[in-house]
């Protein structure tokens, strides 16, 4: 059992930000590392900035603990820990105890259909979305696992800090891999009315993605996505919120900046035309939406820097969005 506490202060909520990756189509894999030797290897310590992203998230934990807030629900993790979280899940972090290591991967919920058979990408994609209580969002796989987990994702940061080519093939494989063994340790029950139930609302789906991301440049309304998807307007919206965790304009929005950012990151391209060749019709309005997904301005970006760290290869090395604390809070205390 997982030692976990309810938060009184839930103030953090408020203030949680959405944030953004530099994601797009040919590159839908985004690794984070956070590598800290010890609390004096920060500049100063920071308040425990709380984030969300329409993005899943796996992470995994080799050194250090953390103390980990998703929603309402506090819990501890230590090193060999992995962490699901779904698309627009509130969550913040706290380091404690050194050395620090960690590494996040970021994918688009479509990923875990595109990429895996349709039945497994169901599956993976209802254990993302469904992460309700601790129990679900924090995994202790046990020893062989686990050290097979720990080589994949070793493996994972390694292609991410290099340029080679293939290492974006690589990547993939290594995240199938690591969603493989999740998915054979600890797999949901099987219900077959409800897998099927959800494979037709994922053809819908499917259907809308496909378009949104042919289209993403031009205009594009709920009443012209309904339509390529084979359905009605409320349905569309249910189907996308419930397995997306978003509104189609949410996503929509956020393919946009991603495909932004990536085209931003790659240089030699000005402002002014990638905002208009994304489907932003003003600059200013392109300027604000990326800043409030990123936390960097356009231009910053450019310049390699993203919001607490510095880009390094296809990976962000990171020491923000978190607090070092030399002890457990109060909370987690009373819970042990």
């Amino acid at each position: 059992m997982v030692p976990k506490a309810i938060m009184k202060d839930l103030s953090w909520l408020g203030d949680a930000r959405e944030i953004c990756h530099p994601l797009s189509q040919n590159r839908p894999l985004w690794v984070q590392e956070t590598r800290v030797a010890n609390a004096r290897s920060q500049l100063m310590p920071m308040e425990p900035e709380g984030e969300w992203h329409p993005y899943c998230e796996l992470s995994y934990n080799f050194e250090g603990r953390i103390t980990q807030c998703v929603g309402a629900e506090m819990a501890e993790r230590e090193a060999g820990d992995l962490m699901l979280l779904g698309s627009n899940v509130p969550h913040r972090t706290t380091l404690y105890g050194f050395p620090q290591w960690q590494v996040s991967v970021f994918f688009p919920a479509t990923f875990l259909f595109e990429m895996a058979p349709e039945q497994d990408g169901v599956r993976l994609l209802s254990r993302f979305q469904n992460c309700r209580t601790v129990e679900d969002w924090l995994v202790r796989p046990p020893g062989a696992v686990r050290r097979r987990v720990r080589e994949c994702f070793e493996r994972l940061a390694a292609e991410a800090r290099s340029r080679r080519i293939g290492g974006e093939l690589r990547m993939r494989a290594l995240l199938l891999e690591i969603l493989g063994e999740i998915l054979a340790w600890d797999h949901p029950g099987d219900a077959h009315g409800a897998e099927t139930e959800a494979q037709t609302g994922w053809s819908h789906l499917h259907k809308a993605l496909a378009h949104i991301r042919e289209h993403f440049a031009e205009p594009v309304y709920i009443a012209q996505l309904a339509r390529v998807a084979g359905t009605n307007e409320s349905r569309l919206t249910a189907l996308f919120k419930a397995n997306l965790g978003m509104s189609w304009l949410q996503y929509l929005r956020g393919y946009r900046i991603a495909q932004a950012a990536a085209m931003l990151a790659q240089g030699g391209a000005r402002v002014t035309e990638v905002a208009l060749s994304v489907g932003f019709e003003t600059l200013s309005h392109f300027n604000t939406s990326f800043r409030s997904f990123t936390g960097v301005t356009p231009t910053e970006h450019m310049r390699g820097e993203v919001r607490g760290g510095r880009r390094d290869g296809g990976a962000v090395l990171i020491e923000a969005r978190t607090r070092f604390s030399p002890e457990l809070p109060a909370e987690m205390r009373c819970a042990r």
